[in-house]
């Protein structure tokens, strides 16, 4: 049993792919019960966001990898709030390795329906649906 106390809950890694935002969350689905609480999860992905927007000025979209195979109410509240941030700037968010058993959430939130929501299959896939759309007549 992991000493909870010594447990990094998740780590980040915000960079700019191709002119967007892309940010990787790996993080531990045992940890981040004791997120619940605080929404550290959710305040460092907005930030990270936040951080890199002088690198992708005239991209306000945003990939987020997600790397485990479960989430939780931490997990989709840091979704639900980065969405938030990249419909205000006019983009969508593109959402990369979300667990299949688990979409049921998302709906519930209205975010699975959302046209600023995305899954995606990968990182290049969601790539190249910007690009797609970014070369598409209005």
């Amino acid at each position: 049993m992991k000493d909870r106390k010594q447990v990094q809950p998740f780590s980040l890694n915000a960079k700019v792919q191709d002119g967007t935002r892309v940010i990787a969350v790996d993080y531990d689905e045992d940890a981040l019960v004791f997120d619940l609480k605080n929404n550290q999860l959710s305040g460092e992905v907005v930030k990270a966001y936040q951080n890199i927007q002088g690198e992708a000025p005239a991209d306000p979209n945003c990939i987020i990898e997600l790397r485990a195979t479960a989430v939780n109410s931490a997990v989709i509240y840091a979704l639900y709030e980065l969405h938030k941030q990249c419909k205000r700037g006019g983009g969508r968010l593109y959402v990369v390795g979300y667990p299949k058993d688990y979409i049921q959430s998302l709906s519930s939130l209205g975010l699975a329906d959302a046209p600023t929501f995305r899954l995606s299959a990968s990182t290049a896939a969601a790539l190249q649906e910007i690009v797609d759309e970014s070369s598409t007549p209005q």
